[in-house]
């Protein structure tokens, strides 16, 4: 099941301080907690960068604890590669001058959630079974795991060109 390479050539990524500041294609998601949008580095690859929005003094003592959600959500990354689970990796990760701390992966394709909301499963129930198929494989997985998650939810699924979650 697990077909995703947790490794990305880092030596043509672009520099830390410079993903943020790279042009904006789509905006994912903004609230109070997190922003998260796809960015296209020189080269035309496509990023998704993730930026926590809480403020400045609440991330530090955050962090310093190792509670930061940064930090749960790169160990929650290396417990999914651990148990063989496909992952989009983590390609980099960092802070901007306000000490924000941001992650950035591939873009590997549009979520589950865009997927429903475009149409894209409406009319084709093998897809939408193979889907459901390859989601209760994943949840049985982290159960298996002994894992709860709270964050089960569509926007979290990436599927691919392929179909696959």
């Amino acid at each position: 099941m697990a077909d995703t390479d947790p490794t990305i050539p880092s030596d043509d990524l672009p520099a830390d301080s410079a993903w943020l500041s790279l042009p904006e294609v789509e905006v994912y998601k903004q609230d109070r907690r997190s922003r998260v949008w796809r960015v296209e580095d020189d080269a035309g690859r496509p990023w998704v960068v993730k930026r926590f929005e809480h403020s400045p003094l609440r991330q530090k003592i955050t962090a310093a604890f190792g509670q930061h959600p940064a930090h749960r959500e790169m160990n929650w990354h290396a417990k999914l590669i651990a148990a063989e689970l496909p992952v989009v990796p983590i390609a980099a990760t960092g802070q901007d001058d306000l000490g924000r701390h941001w992650l950035v992966t591939p873009w590997r394709g549009d979520d589950l959630r865009a997927w429903i909301e475009h149409g894209r499963l409406a009319d084709d129930i093998t897809q939408r079974h193979a889907l459901t198929r390859q989601l209760g494989e994943l949840a049985g997985r982290i159960m298996q795991m002994r894992v709860f998650n709270r964050d089960f939810k569509a926007r979290n699924f990436v599927i691919d060109d392929a179909g696959k979650v």
